[in-house]
């Protein structure tokens, strides 16, 4: 079973996506920040992490060995934002609103293309 992590600060956000994702098949974490969004990458080493690429905190030092694949979800569609998370190694965006579907697609071709 692939294993999802959600580092979301919006309670809404972060229990619809982890609704969505439970409810396909998944095993699902979630953190409530950046730093403990970190100590659960070290910690559990999940398959794929979402995550708002403006979550301060996020510290993405570390092997690329151990980094799993990071679909980042924004709001903002601004050039300076998506070349944030490009530099910090974003695998792909989903920008909000997102439709479930949409982002169980993305997911699952990352999860593929990861194998």
């Amino acid at each position: 079973m692939d294993h999802i992590l959600i580092v979301e600060d919006d309670i809404n956000i972060r229990e619809t996506l982890q609704e969505i994702f439970e409810l396909s098949g998944y095993k699902v974490s979630t953190a409530t920040n950046g730093r403990l969004g970190y100590d659960a990458i070290m910690k559990d080493c999940p398959d794929l992490v979402i995550c708002d690429v403006a979550m301060p905190e996020l510290k993405l030092i570390w092997t690329t060995e151990v980094i799993p694949p990071f679909l980042f979800v924004t709001a903002k569609v601004d050039t300076l934002d998506l070349q944030k998370g490009m530099n910090l190694g974003a695998a792909d965006y989903i920008f909000k609103p997102f439709d479930h579907t949409d982002i169980l697609r993305s997911v699952r071709l990352l999860l593929d293309k990861k194998r």
